[in-house]
């Protein structure tokens, strides 16, 4: 095949390739949590001083939200944090980083959340020690999706080594899939991405499967290649995973990818 015949096919491949993810998978890869941002239950329609806290953040008034951080009712605090995710104030931190142990877990998951939002990775060893102490629900899956968005390399041992229930193990792979996207990888992190590929829940396998579709840096993953190509092959048609998996072998430009592609999507 010539340059000419190769581009011609790779260029094909990809348009087929773009549809099937735009039909398939939608606009993005999500972690199955089922959180969202917004909030039930707090008596916003009533209680003025939580009213008071979503006027400081229509405002953006990061120095007022810190101050409700310390006020006595936890609705409040939480309403605070939550605010703050949204402001994301960076003279926040460090009274975020104090609440986190907050008698209250919907303080401290909204507060993990806040930190998420930041982008601070000075303390993700912190948080993930506090995550491997918490036992509220919530409040750990918002510190695993905070981790996600701030941690490096170490996190990505720490976390590769933490253990997670199965309802946290769509937000855990994700987690580690955008850690490892960020250039943080090492042959655990991989090792336990492939592992996930091939887990019972296909929201935990399309999002293992979203690390190896969108990392640029194959070399990193190249020990796995055979065997992603025999997880490709035990998935259903269908399987949202499989068009990352697709992608990723793509990537290698190796004719037999290909033509694999082409049956797949036939």
């Amino acid at each position: 095949m010539n340059d000419r015949n190769g581009l011609t096919t790779t260029a094909y491949w990809l348009l087929i390739l773009a549809m099937a993810f735009s039909a398939a998978c939608g606009a993005a890869v999500g972690d199955g949590s089922g959180a969202s941002w917004g909030r039930q239950g707090d008596n916003l329609l009533t209680d003025r001083t939580l009213q008071a806290v979503v006027d400081a953040q229509i405002r953006r008034d990061g120095q007022a939200l810190v101050t409700y951080l310390g006020y006595e009712e936890p609705e409040v605090r939480a309403r605070a944090a939550f605010a703050l995710a949204s402001v994301q104030e960076p003279r926040s931190r460090s009274a975020l980083w104090q609440v986190l142990n907050d008698a209250d877990p919907r303080v401290r998951a909204d507060v993990a959340l806040a930190l998420g939002q930041l982008g601070d990775t000075t303390g993700t060893r912190v948080l993930v020690e506090k995550l491997r102490a918490e036992t509220d629900g919530p409040a750990r899956i918002q510190m695993i999706q905070a981790v996600g968005r701030t941690g490096g390399r170490e996190a990505a041992a720490l976390l590769g080594r933490t253990q997670v229930t199965t309802e946290e193990l769509p937000v855990f792979a994700l987690a580690i899939a955008r850690i490892g996207l960020r250039g943080n990888n090492n042959a655990l992190l991989v090792e336990r991405l492939f592992e996930l590929t091939g887990h019972e829940d296909p929201i935990v396998r399309r999002n293992a499967a979203f690390f190896f579709g969108r990392s640029e840096a194959s070399g990193f993953w190249s020990p796995v290649v055979p065997r992603l190509r025999e997880r490709l092959a035990s998935y259903e048609r269908g399987d949202h995973a499989a068009m990352w998996l697709l992608r990723a072998l793509n990537g290698l430009r190796n004719p037999a990818d290909t033509d694999q592609g082409r049956i797949w999507l036939a």
